[in-house]
């Protein structure tokens, strides 16, 4: 494949997140910014998971191994801002990831100096070698193993330290004179440590509570001031990654783990332990975990691309159902309908999508359809929440005046999951004679 204008989503989503990133403030020089939009990050991940190339997470820099990643577009945003780059410095890059992050330096630098790539083991360089190369971009970087790295003469202005097989103290004597190491520290890793060399010492400047400084990028004359929280993006990306490893550190991820469990039950994203890659299918499961903790966590762009990318790799019911459920945050009811319907013809028998039809139908004033659409979910064979629908149709009853009907509904609902509480405000509304306010 060309990628030297892949994108994994299309030049659209790759404009879309240089967006995003621009709104919070992240790309804020030129430069990075011509380099996340040069790079062709699809180029670097392994093979299979080209469509999340322009989705703003980590991925596995080898399938089958969680144990390194190539970082998302915001943490390498966020690396490149905190190089500092400048004309004729000599960058390393220890640890490439792939080549992805060499490749963006290198971008970023504008061949006004030079970037290595230095890896960790003999195949290792071979494939960064062969992502450069499929790039179109390896007269950008030099590609060396650490050994070589460690017994060069020369001194490099920058050394990005990616790997935690060494520490800065192992490098120091390969950093110029007050020029820096740039790596993860601090409590939790959560903040980027800069260890700037001054004779034989190393001097420790953190960012993370304290925040990065520097100009946006923008028209000319039109620069502006802000502040990164550094430890928010490598939180992210530490959470984020977790749904590749299954390693989940907090109660809400664990979670939102057993309702995507729940959710593709029976499905084509009911993986049942295949191996990586098998026809796709693991690819889009992630993908669509990934999608709906971001949605859950208020990252709704960032979801919808995932959710496509779910899409790109295995056509399902469930993708489809939540890139609509996404498009309703933004009262785009017609077009979450029409993804709905998407759903429904790629799996009859899956109970979601009737509900949120029904759902927005009755945002819409739309009851009489909305009933229609919300019997079908109960009636639908692989619907693992059919409270929703019960308490949906109870709203339906209420606002058309059958009150008993409402009743029973939002009674059902709640002896499926007594943890409801919407079903249970509007039970506890109704009983007590209080109005319903749609």
């Amino acid at each position: 494949m060309d990628y030297a204008g892949h994108a994994g989503l299309g030049m659209e989503s790759k404009e879309r997140l240089i967006d995003r990133l621009k709104e919070i403030r992240l790309l804020k020089n030129r430069a990075a910014e011509l380099a996340l939009r040069s790079v062709p990050r699809s180029a670097f991940l392994p093979q299979g998971f080209e469509p999340f190339g322009d989705c703003d997470v980590p991925v596995p820099c080898r399938e089958g191994d969680a144990s390194r990643f190539v970082p998302s577009p915001k943490l390498t945003a966020l690396l490149l801002e905190a190089l500092d780059l400048a004309e004729n410095q000599r960058v390393a890059v220890i640890d490439s990831r792939g080549g992805y992050v060499a490749a963006a330096v290198g971008t970023a630098m504008g061949g006004r100096g030079s970037v290595t790539a230095v890896e960790l083991d003999l195949k290792e360089e071979e494939n960064v070698l062969d992502n450069l190369e499929r790039a179109h971009i390896s007269s950008a970087v030099e590609v060396m193993g650490i050994h070589a790295f460690l017994a060069e003469s020369s001194r490099y202005s920058r050394v990005l330290l990616l790997t935690r097989d060494l520490l800065p103290r192992d490098i120091t004597k390969q950093v110029s004179d007050l020029g820096f190491i740039l790596g993860r520290g601090g409590p939790e890793g959560l903040a980027l440590v800069r260890a700037v060399r001054s004779g034989d010492q190393l001097l420790e400047i953190l960012f993370g509570d304290v925040r990065l400084l520097g100009p946006m990028a923008g028209p000319r004359g039109h620069e502006a001031f802000s502040d990164i929280d550094v430890s928010k993006v490598l939180g992210m990306e530490d959470i984020i990654s977790h749904v590749w490893t299954e390693k989940f550190t907090t109660e809400k991820e664990a979670s939102i783990a057993e309702v995507v469990r729940e959710t593709v039950a029976g499905g084509v994203l009911d993986v049942h332990g295949q191996k990586a890659g098998s026809d796709g299918k693991l690819g889009a499961l992630r993908a669509f975990q990934m999608a709906y903790l971001l949605q859950s966590m208020g990252y709704l762009e960032d979801a919808e691309d995932l959710y496509k990318a779910s899409i790109a790799f295995e056509p399902s019911a469930e993708a489809h159902t939540f890139i609509g459920w996404r498009l309703s945050f933004d009262g785009r009811y017609e077009e979450a309908i029409d993804q709905c319907k998407h759903a429904i013809e790629i799996d009859p028998a899956f109970g979601n999508p009737y509900n949120d039809i029904g759902a927005y139908l009755i945002e819409m004033g739309r009851l009489d359809e909305a009933e229609g659409w919300l019997n079908k979910a109960l009636e639908a064979r692989r619907y693992c929440c059919p409270c929703y629908a019960h308490c949906n149709l109870g709203r339906v009853y209420l606002m058309k005046g059958r009150r008993e009907h409402a009743k029973r509904e939002f009674e059902k609902a709640l002896s499926i999951n007594p943890g409801y509480d919407l079903a249970r405000e509007l039970n506890e509304r109704f009983c007590a004679g209080l109005d319903y306010f749609g």
